[in-house]
C-alpha cells in the first residue's frame, strides 16, 4: 500500500507527493531553528576561559526592562513631541544609503517579515538580520548625536 503525505496549509490538510513532502518538513526545520536561534541568547568561552553571555537577537520587553533601556511612552505624548520625533527620524533615514533606507522601510513601513524580505532579495534571513541590526546600530548612532 502506498504511503500518503500531506502538509498543512493554513487550516486545510493537502496531500502532496514525497519529493514535496520532504522539501516542506525540511523548510519547517530551517524556519523553527532560525526562529530558536534568534530567541535564545548563546554563551561563549574565549581561549583565556572567560565567559559571554550574547544576548537573542530578539528581545522582550522584560529583559529590556531588566536592563533599564529607556523605552519612549507615546501615548502621553503631546503632538509637538510626536512631530519632533518623526523630524528626527526623518533625519536619520535620510542619513542612511538608499539601499538601507529601502530595507528599514519594507521591514517597519511596508510590514513585510524578515522571511519574505529574505526570499525577495534572494538572501539568507539571518543576512537580513544582520543588515537590519547594523542599519538599526546607524540609527542610534545618527540619533545620538
Amino acid at each position: 500500500m502506498k504511503r500518503k503525505y500531506y502538509i498543512v496549509i493554513g487550516s486545510k490538510k493537502h496531500e502532496v507527493n514525497r519529493e514535496i513532502h520532504k522539501v516542506y518538513q525540511k523548510y519547517e526545520k530551517q524556519l523553527k531553528y532560525s526562529e530558536y536561534n534568534r530567541k535564545t541568547e548563546k554563551i561563549e568561552i574565549d581561549s583565556s576561559g572567560k565567559i559571554k553571555i550574547k544576548p537573542s537577537k530578539e528581545d522582550s520587553l522584560e529583559r529590556l526592562l531588566n536592563l533599564n533601556t529607556q523605552i519612549p511612552d507615546t501615548r502621553n505624548s503631546s503632538v509637538q513631541d510626536l512631530i519632533e520625533m518623526k523630524i528626527m527620524l526623518d533625519y536619520a533615514l535620510n542619513c542612511l544609503p538608499e539601499s538601507d533606507k529601502t530595507l528599514i522601510d519594507k521591514l517597519y513601513f511596508q510590514g513585510y517579515s524578515v522571511s519574505e524580505l529574505a526570499k525577495i532579495m534572494n538572501v539568507s534571513v539571518v543576512a537580513i538580520y544582520k543588515r537590519r541590526d547594523k542599519i538599526l546600530y546607524n540609527l542610534n548612532k545618527i540619533l545620538s548625536k
